[in-house]
């Protein structure tokens, strides 16, 4: 997998770079890196692959330039296509769910199956995605105002994500959200957030790959989001991943493991 050059991402690498299975692309969610899935990858019936993870524009180690532009739908797409040599398995988590999704459905013929982790198509109702985007637009400015530790003091508190705080590695995910940039994390989630991003919900049935949709048993709303895209996805499953909420790399990883390795066969 090669990089982009404008904003070249940095790529974390995993596992058997000779191993002649299809190599797996992981996209990290909001505030995370790629590293986030070091404990996924270590199962052992995965550590074998060719995986390559790499920090999503605005985060971890990779740029975090000053235009909006980088951040966009739009441009995060291509950002992550052009490291594809050749067909990849694609799996995102949240937000790096929402953008593997959109990068399955602009080059079909770079994704071989495609992991979606806890991720939405976006929000269909127009008058939502506004108040959304207002929303977005507030907190982004919060995370400018109070800087890095304030806001993933904040964040950390959320429903959604106090689940995490059942990682076995918590402490060392604590610390390297802590080393995210506030310019990065504001523009990603302005640009990027579900007030801004184009809603995919009426492109689903045209995803070519086979799809696994994974959810934790606890995490009621985006269980509910999968349920509903099983409905409108060519070939999908979906699978509930017990003992976890909206974080099932990080909370469930050995369970997630054997879910993957099935769905990989």
């Amino acid at each position: 997998m090669a990089t982009q050059t404008q904003y070249p991402l940095h790529l974390n690498r995993y596992g058997n770079p000779n191993t002649e299975t299809t190599p797996i692309l992981a996209l990290h969610g909001f505030t995370g890196c790629g590293a986030d899935f070091a404990p996924l990858i270590d199962q052992e019936s995965l550590s074998e692959h060719n995986w390559c993870a790499p920090d999503l524009i605005g985060h971890g180690k990779s740029p975090t330039p000053d235009a909006d532009s980088p951040y966009t739908q739009a441009a995060m797409i291509e950002q992550v296509a052009d490291l594809i040599e050749k067909p990849c398995v694609l799996i995102g988590y949240s937000m790096g769910g929402r953008l593997s999704l959109g990068v399955a459905l602009a080059y079909p013929e770079k994704i071989e199956k495609l992991i979606l982790i806890s991720a939405s198509p976006g929000i269909r109702d127009a008058q939502t995605r506004s108040v959304r985007k207002l929303d977005e637009e507030k907190l982004a400015d919060k995370i400018l105002e109070d800087g890095i530790p304030s806001f993933i003091e904040y964040w950390h508190q959320q429903p959604l994500i106090t689940t995490q705080q059942q990682s076995k590695d918590y402490e060392a995910l604590l610390t390297q959200r802590l080393k995210n940039k506030a310019e990065g994390l504001s523009n990603s989630l302005r640009n990027f957030g579900q007030g801004s991003m184009v809603a995919l919900w009426d492109h689903l049935y045209d995803l070519e790959c086979p799809t696994l949709l994974i959810t934790g048993e606890s995490d009621v709303q985006y269980t509910k989001i999968a349920q509903a895209m099983l409905q409108q996805i060519p070939e999908v499953k979906h699978e509930v991943i017990s003992g976890s909420g909206h974080a099932p790399h990080l909370e469930a990883p050995e369970t997630l493991g054997k879910s993957i390795s099935r769905f990989l066969g």
